[in-house]
């Protein structure tokens, strides 16, 4: 489809881009690539000047966890939930701000344990929703039979309980 001045739309280039493997193959292998690059760098285990080796293994181990379609298959299913999750952390944050004043005051001492938490829930929430949409690990196992039959509970009731706590939290008097 051609957009108004002969040029293609911007879902044509992603199309292509998705036809030409970028998005199952050059971006899982650099972001393996650079996670074990930065890792490797950081921790010096091959000594101070070795970046070349550096880039040598994280090219290697980028190019074997390609071979099975295990990581491109993980990377597609976990991060367009992760910015759900994202966009989920940032609604509290939005409907926090419409209640809390967020400064130094003792007023906000819990929001600095209630947002790393729901963080941590909703990375755990993230992480097992694509482990089990891959099917790897728990895709053939009985948790999947659980997550199937009380998943949609639990993500309600965590939702629900939070919703209580921030209520709780923003009223509570001095």
């Amino acid at each position: 489809m051609a957009g108004i001045t002969g040029l293609a739309t911007f879902a044509d280039f992603l199309n292509q881009m998705s036809d030409l493997g970028v998005f199952k193959y050059l971006l899982p292998f650099l972001i393996v690539f650079a996670i074990i690059y930065g890792v490797l760098t950081k921790s010096k285990i091959f000594g101070e000047n070795a970046k070349a080796v550096n880039a040598i293994v994280a090219a290697a181990a980028g190019l074997i966890s390609l071979q099975f379609e295990l990581v491109p298959n993980f990377f597609a299913a976990i991060f367009p939930r992760m910015g759900i999750g994202l966009a989920v952390l940032l609604a509290f944050i939005v409907f926090m701000g419409l209640f809390v004043k967020f400064d130094d005051s003792t007023n906000d001492k819990w929001a600095k344990i209630f947002f790393p938490l729901l963080g941590v829930v909703i990375a755990i929430v993230v992480m097992i929703t694509a482990f089990y949409n891959t099917g790897y690990p728990w895709g053939t196992s009985g948790f999947s039979n659980f997550w199937d039959s009380y998943g949609n509970v639990i993500l309600v009731l965590v939702v629900f309980i939070g919703i209580i706590i921030t209520i709780i939290a923003t009223t509570k008097s001095k």
